[in-house]
């Protein structure tokens, strides 16, 4: 494989351009779909021989893993098609539709396998062993390790979820046909036959395997939650701008969306100092869209937020607001406090942020500040509005 990568795409591939991506995509569906054809034949034909029901079972799985290096082929080909007027941020998820058809693959061989293991427990066969059937699944055994290692170190390099689960895949197929392997090399000395146990065990770790597949990739299509490294990373250059530039404060409202491996898109909002040169900070703002979009690999949209500084009333608010939500719950938080003066009351307009698993509706809750803020001056009236820690 990295002679065909090097061949194709020379000795220094730039690994987050999604042409490289693609071509190295599909050089291993092809590769994976080339091996797997040669395994099956290959072990079929020792099946047959030594009336194995594990071996049969296991070259068939390599029949169907032809089948996930087609889909992973595929799936990288339909991934790397441009933006279009009915899919704006482009067609990337559809390398995750590839990895669930994968483990979906996985899945339905392990079903088969537990289902012809069990009835070679049943019905058991005696197992003709001999030096052929043993080559063939040792060398069976090593292209398996190789293809795992391919698929995780290139997998890796182009932080790809489809070539993940073909590892995962490969991996299962080492441990298969290595239990495969010592059943046929114990069979001539034990009276009664482990094939179909082998078979079966063998059939709930692939199981196992196909089902942790599937529940991380149906998370990631649902819409999971953000990497923390990612956040991290977006919240250590925003300090890294707010100690080299005095107007810039602090960030909220941080939104990622995954659209496929190297196709996020994020926003987030920047408070910054009301009494400074709009024009000054907006030309900033940009820049730092730009310098984010480059730094995370996607599209940054950074929405300005002012802050009134230096105001003692409004500073008393914002530390009697933080008092309050403390005494709720700790994990609360809130930004965006304003204040707008009136006739007979003093509007406190602010977002709260609030966990998902909080108890209290946000009606109770809101009762609950707006209580607590009127003990300190029965003129403020709270208007809230609540967010959740999308990041």
């Amino acid at each position: 494989m990295t002679a065909l990568v090097r061949l194709i795409l020379g000795k220094n591939p730039n690994y987050e351009e999604n042409d490289t991506r693609m071509k190295i995509g599909i050089m291993s569906g092809a590769l994976g779909i080339c091996l797997n054809l040669i395994l099956f034949g290959f072990k079929y034909f020792v099946g047959f021989l030594a009336k194995s029901m594990a071996i049969m079972a296991d070259s068939f799985n390599n029949l169907t893993d032809s089948l996930s290096s087609l889909v992973m082929a595929i799936g990288f080909k339909i991934s790397s098609k441009r933006a279009d007027d009915k899919h704006p941020f482009g067609h990337g998820r559809m390398e995750y539709i590839a990895a669930l058809v994968v483990d979906i693959i996985i899945v339905f061989v392990g079903f088969e396998l537990s289902k012809s293991s069990i009835e070679k427990i049943i019905n058991p066969v005696k197992i003709m062993s001999g030096y052929l059937q043993i080559v063939i699944l040792l060398v069976s055994v090593f292209v398996k390790i190789y293809m795992a290692i391919y698929n995780r170190y290139y997998g890796k390099k182009i932080n790809s979820p489809t070539m993940e689960a073909v590892f995962r895949d490969s991996f299962n197929d080492v441990i298969t046909t290595t239990v495969v392997l010592i059943s046929i090399i114990i069979a001539p000395y034990l009276s009664i036959n482990l094939d179909g146990v082998f078979g079966l065990c063998v059939a709930v770790l692939i199981l196992i395997s196909g089902f942790k597949g599937i529940w991380e990739t149906v998370n990631t299509l649902i819409g999971k939650a953000a990497d923390p490294d990612k956040v991290k990373k977006i919240e250590d250059y925003i300090n890294k701008m707010s100690e080299k530039y005095d107007y810039i404060i602090g960030m909220h409202d941080l939104v990622m969306h995954d659209y496929g491996p190297g196709r996020s898109f994020f926003s987030l909002h920047v408070e910054v100092d009301s009494s400074r040169d709009i024009f000054v900070i907006h030309e900033k703002i940009d820049e730092m869209e730009k310098e984010l979009s480059d730094l995370m690999g996607g599209e940054c949209v950074i929405h300005i937020d002012p802050i009134l500084m230096n105001d003692e009333t409004l500073e008393k608010i914002n530390l009697r607001l933080d008092e309050i939500l403390h005494q709720i719950d700790p994990e609360l938080s809130k930004h965006d406090v304003r204040m707008v003066h009136g006739e007979r009351r003093i509007n406190i307009i602010f977002d709260v942020v609030r966990p998902f698993k909080f108890k209290l509706k946000d009606s109770q809750l809101e009762e609950k500040i707006s209580t607590e803020l009127k003990k300190t001056d029965n003129r403020y009236k709270a208007i809230i509005k609540f967010d959740y820690p999308f990041a």
